[in-house]
């Protein structure tokens, strides 16, 4: 649950629910920022708080301003973090071997690409490209997730 509350996209959205942006000065543009200053700018004030006040007074915070006003456990009980690693932990369970066959993809695009490809029990299950290593192999996790759903329980 911890990994959900603190996961970089809910603390992007907490970082826009508080409108810290709007404290944030700066000569550089907004177009320039990040697609996780929010977060950032969240994490700070945290840090901030503690730096200030101490742990106490910023477990209170935390509790008082961001977990009972913000933070939905239920809609967050759902919520799948990493498709990779409900895998990884069925796979092991269920004694089943795996790999991520990860590549470089020189294509077309002047932007380096990552190829994955994801085997369970020497059987390519699923393949995947992006950006990032992780972010392919996040992918590949993904699709075989819903290509073995039926077998897999998120619980």
């Amino acid at each position: 649950m911890r990994s959900k509350i603190v996961s970089r996209e809910h603390l992007n959205e907490l970082g826009m629910d508080f409108g810290l942006i709007d404290f944030a000065k700066t000569q550089v543009p907004e177009r320039n920022f990040g697609a996780n200053v929010h977060g950032n700018l969240f994490e700070a004030l945290v840090g901030a708080i503690y730096l200030d006040k101490g742990y106490k007074r910023t477990q209170n915070f935390i509790s008082r301003r961001v977990i009972e006003p913000y933070v939905d456990i239920e809609k967050l009980e759902g919520k799948v973090i990493s498709y990779k690693s409900i895998l990884i932990e069925w796979c092991q369970k269920n004694k089943k071997t795996f790999n991520y066959h990860t590549y470089e993809d020189t294509g077309v695009n002047e932007i380096r690409h990552f190829s994955v490809k994801l085997s369970i029990d020497d059987r390519i299950l699923a393949k995947a490209r992006a950006t990032s290593k992780k972010k392919a192999e996040e992918k590949a996790s993904k699709r075989a997730f819903f290509a073995l759903q039926d077998k897999i329980s998120t619980q």
